[in-house]
């Protein structure tokens, strides 16, 4: 949904809209690449740093709410609200996952946001999932926007210290770096 303009502090940012239709697992991965304007889109355009505010993470009592960063994809830090009950990340080895805190939040409070900051990235993919419970009505729509100019909190106000996502390619090669030495001693 492009445009999307609620209330007084979002204005102008992008939406990310699925629909459920019955009970259980759904979402979206969406892609979004970067190209130069008034081009032919023949060739990418790497981007040096991207900051954008992802609000309304927040889930209810009959569904939950994710959405999945990738760090390939030139994922550089995250932020979640420094409040108690706020958006929760959790790390693994190639993304972060962003989950709701089970009740609504208004589209500019912190506490269903996060902030993603990457780095030197041509192309971005976010996966977006609701888990819906036999009890909702349906269609039940679970909407996330995306601020990408961070107009709705400029100051990033509500939101903890940014913590470091490593880069893919610093863990591969201390691992290779760790297999050299091994193969090494046993030669």
């Amino acid at each position: 949904m492009p445009n999307v303009s609620i209330g007084s502090t979002i204005s102008g940012d992008l939406g990310f809209l699925h629909e459920a239709t019955s009970a259980g697992f759904g979402g979206v991965d969406y892609t979004m690449t970067f190209y130069q304007g008034g081009g032919t889109f023949a060739h990418t355009e790497i981007v040096p740093q991207l900051h954008w505010i992802l609000n309304d993470l927040d889930g209810e009592s009959v569904q939950t709410e994710t959405v999945t960063a990738f760090n390939a994809d030139g994922l550089q830090s995250y932020q979640i609200g420094s409040s108690t009950n706020h958006v929760s990340a959790v790390r693994s080895a190639s993304s972060v996952l962003f989950t709701g805190p089970g009740f609504n939040t208004n589209e500019n409070d912190p506490t269903g946001a996060f902030v993603l900051t990457y780095a030197d990235t041509s192309a971005v993919t976010l996966s977006f999932r609701s888990n819906t419970s036999a009890s909702s009505g349906f269609p039940n729509a679970v909407y996330t926007g995306l601020d990408g100019d961070l107009s709705s909190n400029p100051t990033l106000s509500g939101f903890g210290t940014p913590v470091a996502v490593p880069e893919p390619s610093g863990a591969l090669l201390i691992a290779l770096a760790g297999l050299s030495l091994l193969m090494r001693r046993r030669q």
